[in-house]
């Protein structure tokens, strides 16, 4: 059985500007505030809730580790934690940005519990302009 991919909503996180925390053994430690956001798809839709936030690892061979952990709140009332984990690669092939992550929910009530047991990655990208991460959620078949 071959392993496929099955676009499942997209996120769309506000965020406002990085604080600098410090040079750490891993790399430089970043705290990204996420300010709220969009969720649109086939299978979830609703807002993030402010309140997340992203926390970023620059380190010294350019990647950049990426894990951001907030609520969202579905068109249903649901409210779901989020953590989406991942890697940010601007640098080593510069016209092809690398950004993935696999999110982990935990989803409360019966309608949205298959997060739950649900493989997902997301393919992000940063739209400056409008200071948002754009994500989209497949799921692994």
């Amino acid at each position: 059985m071959a392993i496929g991919l099955q676009f499942s909503f997209e996120i769309n996180v506000a965020i406002e500007r990085a604080v600098v925390i410090g040079e750490t053994p891993l790399g430089i430690q970043h705290m990204i505030p996420i300010t709220g956001g969009t969720i649109d798809g086939p299978d979830l839709k609703g807002v993030v809730l402010p309140g997340g936030a992203d926390w970023l690892v620059a380190r010294p061979d350019g990647i950049e580790e990426v894990k951001a952990v907030y609520t969202i709140e579905t068109v249903d009332g649901d409210k779901i934690y989020v953590e989406n984990r991942g890697y940010y690669d601007g640098v080593s092939k510069a016209d092809v940005i690398y950004f993935r992550t696999t999110p982990m929910f935990r989803a409360c009530g019966e309608q949205n519990a298959w997060l739950n047991r649900t493989i997902m990655v997301a393919e992000a990208e940063v739209v400056a302009e409008d200071e948002l991460i754009r994500l989209r959620f497949y799921k692994v078949t």
